[in-house]
């Protein structure tokens, strides 16, 4: 639909089209003077289309509950062709001036992520003698190219991560990083670096023929991003960060040693049963010890109650139904309504069966699990401060600094507190920091979703 807004001395010009599952409750465009409304529709109808008169004389059209014929659809302006003094609101109170003539795009963003989409293009790209990074591309095949940098490390891409992106408009690349997912050799720590990563992401956008990409990381997908972004600058058109990590010694420190065992005690306590008392001033070095055993069991053990603290401390919305009690053996979460002890037998159940190994001993010569494979890489990373220099990634925001960049971060982020996304942003004002309250690290918190998704369609202006 086109509606045009035509007054004595000026007029804007709206596009929109329809795409997805749902609407904003109204969308208004604002010219000074006085207005009329002209409409066209061939595969969508307005249901309400009304002119309001604000304050200061200005008319508003208010177009709501757009339809397609196929069904409720995700509603966004593409362009917005605008001469002096027009002035837009999307629907949530506030407005932006423009003061000079031409083009300029304005989305509005539902936040919600996109339908499930398949995989057009998949392959195996052979980076070094070693390894080979297996690649999937989603969306259109025309579009403009983001590349998705998982966390962990270790820990994959899976196809929901596409679903951040609208696909008509993105060409969305995913890759399993070396050594995990489908990539091989899984768990292999030889030549599995961050700058051997950095280099991937270069064969890999090569191989596919981008000239420049968008950049999205979240958790130790930022650390990658930032080294990446600060190597090959001229290849990154935009970066979107969730939870930033740049592993420095504070960070680590945090996590591992004295911080935010402080906020989860029990937690904390839980992951320390894995090491003898002797060991547990260097939690990350005997963690590591066990995670390269030959023994698969000891590997197994150490690789679950690792991945199990770090996963706890993911979430910050919690369940309302359970509490953590003593049932005379351990700390267990249990429902509200039900006594304590009637739940000790379960829980001590469960807690076997989470303690048996997937897979016997004997296949430790041959077969590495997924959960030992990020557990073991995760740690392989901490140990050596992702091969990088204090404050290195802080230090050369410098070499990105034209870069376009929204950083998310949950308020209540305990793996990667805002303390670093702070940070990060004093060396890179230029980026737009959204700080989401009643949200933690998880990029599946509701309202980091909103976030995420409102900075890859707010990109979609970006000409590049």
């Amino acid at each position: 639909m086109v509606t045009t807004v035509p007054s004595k001395h000026h007029h804007c010009t709206v596009l929109i089209s329809v795409d997805c599952d749902s609407l904003p409750p109204s969308l208004t465009v604002t010219c000074g003077g006085r207005n009329s409304v002209e409409s066209q529709s061939t595969s969508c109808s307005i249901l309400q289309i009304g002119v309001k008169r604000f304050a200061g004389g200005s008319d508003v059209v208010v177009l709501r509950q757009g339809r397609s014929q196929e069904g409720s659809s995700r509603f966004r302006i593409e362009r917005i062709h605008s001469n002096p003094r027009c002035y837009r609101q999307d629907g949530n109170g506030g407005g932006s001036e423009s003061s000079s003539s031409g083009s300029r795009e304005k989305i509005v963003s539902t936040g919600e992520m996109y339908p499930n989409s398949k995989a057009h293009e998949r392959g195996d790209l052979k980076v070094s003698d070693l390894h080979t990074l297996y690649y999937e591309v989603h969306g259109n095949p025309k579009g403009k190219p983001v590349v998705f940098l998982h966390g962990g490390p270790g820990a994959g891409c899976t196809e929901r991560h596409a679903r951040f992106f609208d696909p008509q408009h993105y060409r969305i690349v995913l890759f399993d990083q070396r050594g995990c997912g489908k990539s091989t050799p899984r768990g292999c720590l030889e030549g599995n670096t961050t700058w051997d990563l950095v280099e991937d992401i270069e064969k890999l956008r090569e191989h596919l023929g981008v000239t420049k990409w968008m950049v999205m990381g979240g958790s130790w997908g930022v650390t990658l991003a930032l080294a990446y972004a600060q190597k090959h600058p001229e290849a990154v058109a935009a970066m979107i960060l969730r939870g930033v990590c740049m592993l420095r010694q504070q960070e680590l420190d945090w996590l591992y040693k004295q911080g935010v065992n402080l906020l989860f005690p029990f937690a904390w306590g839980q992951l320390m049963t894995v090491l003898d008392e002797s060991e547990r001033e260097d939690a990350v070095s005997a963690f590591y010890k066990r995670l390269t055993s030959d023994d698969y069991t000891v590997a197994q053990s150490a690789a679950q109650e690792w991945l199990r603290w770090e996963m706890g401390l993911s979430f910050f919305s919690t369940s309302q139904t359970n509490v953590l009690a003593w049932d005379g053996k351990q700390y267990a979460y249990v429902p509200l309504a039900t006594e304590v002890e009637s739940q000790s037998e379960k829980v001590a159940t469960a807690s076997q069966n989470a303690a048996s190994p997937h897979s016997s001993p004997s296949t430790a010569s041959t077969f590495v699990s997924s959960t030992v494979a990020q557990a073991r890489l995760e740690c392989h990373y901490v140990v050596n401060k992702g091969f990088l220099k204090e404050n290195q990634l802080l230090e050369g925001v410098a070499q990105m600094r034209h870069i376009p960049g929204t950083i998310v971060q949950g308020r209540y982020d305990f793996v990667c507190p805002v303390s670093n996304a702070y940070d990060l942003h004093r060396s890179w004002p230029e980026a737009e920091l959204r700080v989401v309250p009643n949200a933690g690290h998880s990029m599946y918190e509701s309202g980091i979703i909103k976030e995420l998704v409102r900075a890859t369609d707010q990109f979609k202006r970006l000409d590049y």
